[in-house]
């Protein structure tokens, strides 16, 4: 049961004036809300809908591989630089943010029990671009490019510049220090991902990017910094069983 706290929003705390009758208008719309819920979990499993990353927190594979990798690379690389715009870096930099230490990345590396540092170019700034760079060993760096279509202008911008710059550092090389998230079947970076033998990762179908977060989008750097994913997606099947129950009440 979903138990919603609408007390200071409602007339007996705030007043007549600015109070909402919430009661009488929660059992209005009780069956209405009931109906969107029902309608919700029927249609995300057809295509079209853009209603998968419902279905995320269901997705063991994907978490297997990932947990595979990460355990592959691990101790390999000092450094992780998500390279995405949007949706593509955002949920990654909110969930890293609130999860890991505070201030992460100016710990030492006993402090960060020897996980990597983790770095998000969420834009084309160049002044952020090569601020980051000043201070980046690009050879002990795992970069990660994140564009569902593959061709995002902006996050393809970023990678140029720094795929130009890791073939300086590392010659032939350069490859073992990229990863790629991106479209299945699609776009010019799982077209390059194939030619240049990057390890790929898949953004599922019917997902946008800013619903994308759990999936490998989110879940890659997550493992990398020694974040549980396990315990997200189960913390993801819980929450989806308390949203399917239509059984709501509201407290005061």
């Amino acid at each position: 049961m979903l138990k919603l706290n609408c007390k200071y929003a409602d007339f007996r705390t705030i007043g007549e004036e600015h109070g909402l009758k919430l009661d009488e208008e929660f059992n209005n719309y009780s069956e209405k809300i009931a109906e969107i819920i029902r309608s919700l979990n029927q249609r995300k499993d057809k295509p079209n809908e853009w209603l998968q990353w419902m279905n995320l927190g269901y997705n063991e594979e994907t978490a297997w591989y990932v947990k595979e990798f990460a355990s592959m690379v691990e101790g390999r690389f000092e450094n992780i630089l998500v390279l995405g715009i949007g949706g593509s870096a955002l949920g990654g930099l909110a969930m890293t943010e609130a999860i890991l230490k505070p201030y992460w990345n100016f710990l030492s590396a006993e402090q960060r029990n020897n996980l990597p540092k983790i770095f998000f170019l969420d834009n084309i700034d160049p002044d952020s671009i090569n601020g980051l760079l000043e201070v980046l060993d690009l050879s002990k760096t795992l970069v990660n490019v994140i564009t569902k279509s593959g061709d995002t202008a902006e996050t393809m911008s970023q990678f140029m510049v720094i795929k130009d710059l890791m073939q300086k550092t590392l010659g032939d090389d350069y490859r073992k220090n990229i990863i790629a998230t991106t479209d299945k079947k699609m776009g010019i970076l799982r077209q390059l991902a194939d030619q240049e033998g990057y390890k790929i990762f898949y953004v599922p179908d019917d997902i946008g990017g800013r619903f994308s977060v759990f999936s490998s989008v989110g879940l890659v750097p997550f493992a990398l910094v020694g974040l549980n994913i396990d315990n997200m997606i189960n913390g993801i099947k819980d929450i989806d069983l308390a949203l399917k129950n239509t059984d709501i009440i509201l407290l005061f």
